[in-house]
C-alpha cells in the first residue's frame, strides 16, 4: 500500500488483517508526508507498523520523484544540515508586501519565469499555501486564467477563474 503515511484506521486494521491470512504486504511511505490530518488519517499507522516484528524495514535513501535541489530544499525546511548543490532549482525572491504584492510581481513576472524554466504549458506552474486565506489574497489582483483547490475542496472539481 503506497503512501501508508496518509492512512485511517480503517485501513491500518485491514491492512494488518490481510497481511494475517498470509498475504505479502508492503506499507510504503514517509512520516515526514502525512498531509492528511483533517481527514483523521495519521502516519502513526506507519510507524506503528514498525513495532511489529513481521514486518521489516527497507530505507529508501535514492530520490526518484523530483529534482535533487527540490529534495534538498525540502530537508533544509525540516531542519537536517545539508550541503548545497550545483545545479539548484530553487530561488529566492525577496518582495515588500503583503500577498497580494506577491500576486502582482507574479503577474508581472511570469512571462519570463516560463521562459527561465522551459515551462510548456502554464498548467504545469503551481502555487502552494498552508492555508486558502493565503491564496486568495495573493489572486486577489491578478487577471491570470487559474483554477484553485482549496482544503475542503478534495474530490471536488476545481474551481475556474
Amino acid at each position: 500500500m503506497d503512501e501508508f503515511q496518509d492512512s485511517s484506521k480503517h485501513q491500518y486494521y485491514l491492512f494488518l488483517r490481510i497481511s494475517e491470512i498470509n498475504i505479502i504486504c508492503w506499507a510504503i511511505g514517509d512520516v515526514q508526508q502525512s498531509i492528511f490530518r483533517f481527514a483523521n488519517k495519521s502516519s502513526k499507522y506507519l510507524i506503528d507498523l514498525l513495532s511489529i516484528k513481521k514486518f521489516k524495514q527497507y530505507t529508501m535513501n535514492i530520490n526518484y520523484r523530483c529534482h535533487a535541489s527540490i529534495d534538498l530544499y525540502g530537508r533544509k525546511l525540516l531542519g537536517y544540515d545539508v550541503e548545497p548543490i550545483k545545479d539548484s532549482r530553487i530561488y529566492k525572491i525577496g518582495i515588500d508586501g503583503n500577498e497580494t504584492d506577491i500576486g502582482l510581481w507574479f503577474e508581472r513576472n511570469i512571462k519570463q519565469m516560463i521562459s527561465n524554466f522551459g515551462v510548456n504549458k502554464n498548467s504545469e506552474i503551481g502555487i502552494l499555501s498552508k492555508k486558502d486565506l493565503t491564496l486568495e489574497l495573493f489572486l486577489e489582483k491578478v487577471n491570470l486564467p487559474h483554477k484553485i483547490f482549496k482544503k475542503n475542496d478534495f474530490g471536488r472539481s476545481p474551481i475556474t477563474l
